[in-house]
């Protein structure tokens, strides 16, 4: 029996997606939702947040992904009565804090493979590279040590991996210019974490930030 898989979709990723396109009809993003064995959710909040930055079509598209049933929308609440069913009257006192103490929190900022290839060469659109000025005014914003940075790292087998298969274009070789993060990111990053991510996730992105205090 496969194991099933799941995947947390966020305003970043859906965003970049929708501009990574050969035409309108052949977006990342519905490559990425043919993945085998994956369930796909999203937290309620970034319905909010692709609707401000309004990228393409990328709010339709999300509304439409949750109608269906391809991706499962949740809300704290609803994490809340999750928790409950396994921790039962535990679980109030787990999350709770957690979303009082929302405000005063610490901001970071994850830039997200903000990469040559996916700017202005391999899949690079003219969409994407008109964003990287707004991405740098971004940056800018934020302390060096509270900024983390992904680049997407494939080997020179990516063709015959899975999602080589499903997106046969090689991009973001490791070593190669097309692997770098764009000029004018990697400036405004430098002195920056950057983590080195083989699949649209990092479990070592989550471990660094799980243990900011």
């Amino acid at each position: 029996m496969t194991k099933e898989k799941y995947a947390l979709l966020d305003t970043d990723f859906i965003s970049k997606t929708h501009l990574i396109r050969k035409d309108d009809q052949n977006k990342m993003i519905d490559r990425v939702m043919e993945l085998p064995e994956y369930r796909f959710y999203c937290h309620e909040q970034i319905r909010t947040e692709l609707a401000r930055h309004d990228i393409g079509d990328s709010p339709e598209w999300l509304e439409t992904k949750i109608s269906d049933g391809s991706v499962h929308c949740i809300s704290d609440e609803k994490i809340i009565d999750e928790l409950h069913a396994i921790y039962s009257d535990s679980a109030e006192a787990m999350y709770r804090p957690s979303l009082i103490g929302r405000s005063e929190m610490r901001k970071i900022l994850v830039v997200v493979d903000m990469q040559k290839d996916f700017v202005d060469g391999a899949l690079g659109t003219k969409e994407a590279a008109a964003i990287v000025p707004a991405v740098v005014d971004k940056i800018r914003e934020y302390d060096k040590e509270n900024i983390f940075v992904t680049r997407d790292t494939h080997q020179k087998d990516y063709l015959t991996t899975q999602e080589g298969r499903k997106l046969p274009v090689e991009h973001c070789i490791e070593g190669t210019p097309g692997w770098e993060l764009d000029t004018a990111v990697a400036a405004a990053v430098e002195g920056a974490a950057i983590v080195n991510k083989p699949t649209f996730g990092s479990t070592e992105l989550m471990d660094i930030i799980r243990g900011i205090s």
